[in-house]
């Protein structure tokens, strides 16, 4: 091999050589920039999580990109540009974009939209439309957390309650998921559906409650939610009180007693209130019928205070009557759901959900509110 050969094949092998270190550069290079881009885009933003770029330093062998609007690439993603001082391992610190938790765009996330007009922007308001909540809080989005608004408030729904009966679980025993008044399931057994099926008609099936539940408290409001499966009147929803049988646990001939019934007089639902026999029951009807196979929410008030005795249908006011006897008056021995202190009157065939007893008259607009929550409310199981 002649000596100009030599030099052609060491100059080639070179030239190769040269090509593999630059390739192998821009392939590093390539990666790195993937990497700073990937580590870009999982950065926190906004007030959870986000850096204050005034703590941010870069190290002398890694640098964080900037964002730049503009596309070079014609993809759909910024362009990234790394500032050359920091790859050359400086100490200064990159300029970092700004970052908030309303910054996709893309996603419809814009901070300008504030649509209760709170200022917080419904990207990051957890209750975009109330315009006193940025989150939920006890009462959930919607409502306030106390009356001091003199708005009604969960609050005082759930500091009233004595009583509460959501009909879950199985067996015989129905559990007081507020205070220690556990009922007794008669001829009937709870399915585990969060409802009670009773039969109705002389199938004798109700629930008992423990004595005294009302004769110890100067006002009350009952209500329940509850499928009515229609057949006769002067079904019982509830029924506190005695007969004159005189005998715990046997009806007779009503002698004392505050009920609800989904039917009475054959013309709608209502309810009354007796101190001494039949003669001096006190009725209160609605306007309004129940309707049959729909779930319905229904309340009786006895507001001693005011002498009144209120009906409510699904959250309206419904009915009132004049009532000036005292609850202590009554002898509530037997307090039953779907079963009459009077011997002749059917069962309630239908399905009970849940019935609440509270210590004292509720408002209208308590009531109301109560019925907007429905059943199982998320404030009642803090």
């Amino acid at each position: 091999m002649t000596a100009l050969h030599e030099v052609s094949v060491v100059k080639f092998f070179c030239s190769m050589l040269c090509v593999l270190a630059l390739c192998a550069c821009n392939a590093f290079d390539e990666q790195r920039l993937a990497s700073l881009r990937a580590d870009f885009s999982q950065a926190p933003h906004g007030d959870a999580g986000a850096q204050d770029p005034g703590d941010v330093t870069s190290g002398s062998d890694a640098a964080l990109p900037q964002q730049d609007s503009s596309s070079s690439d014609g993809d759909d993603g910024p362009d990234l540009r790394v500032d050359a001082g920091a790859l050359a391992g400086g100490n200064r610190a990159p300029e970092l974009p700004e970052l908030t938790a309303c910054g996709d765009e893309d996603a419809g996330a814009t901070s300008d939209v504030d649509s209760d007009e709170d200022g917080a922007p419904d990207c990051v308001d957890l209750c975009p439309v109330d315009p006193g909540k940025d989150s939920p809080g006890l009462c959930g989005c919607g409502h306030p957390d106390s009356e001091d608004t003199g708005e009604p408030s969960c609050t005082t729904l759930r500091s009233a309650l004595l009583h509460r009966f959501r009909f879950d679980g199985t067996g015989t025993v129905l559990p007081d998921d507020r205070g220690t008044a556990d009922g007794t399931v008669m001829n009937a057994a709870l399915s585990g559906q969060g409802s009670l099926e009773l039969a109705g008609g002389a199938t004798d099936q109700y629930v008992d409650l423990p004595n005294g539940m009302i004769s110890s408290q100067t006002s009350v409001t009952i209500e329940a939610w509850l499928t009515w499966n229609g057949g006769g009147g002067w079904q019982r929803i509830f029924d506190f009180g005695d007969s004159d049988s005189g005998e715990e646990g046997v009806n007779g001939f009503g002698k004392t007693y505050l009920m609800l019934s989904p039917l009475i007089n054959d013309r709608s639902f209502g309810a009354a209130y007796a101190n001494a026999g039949p003669d001096s029951a006190v009725f209160v009807e609605s306007a309004e019928s129940l309707v049959i196979g729909s779930k319905q929410h229904v309340a009786l008030v006895f507001d001693d205070a005011n002498d009144q005795m209120k009906l409510y249908l699904n959250g309206r006011f419904v009915g009132g009557a004049v009532v000036t006897g005292s609850l202590s008056a009554i002898t509530d021995r037997n307090n039953w759901l779907g079963r009459s202190q009077y011997r002749s009157d059917e069962g309630f065939a239908g399905s009970l959900h849940e019935l609440r007893i509270y210590d004292r008259a509720l408002a209208p607009a308590q009531l109301e509110l109560s019925f907007s929550y429905g059943t199982d409310p998320a404030f009642l199981s803090e």
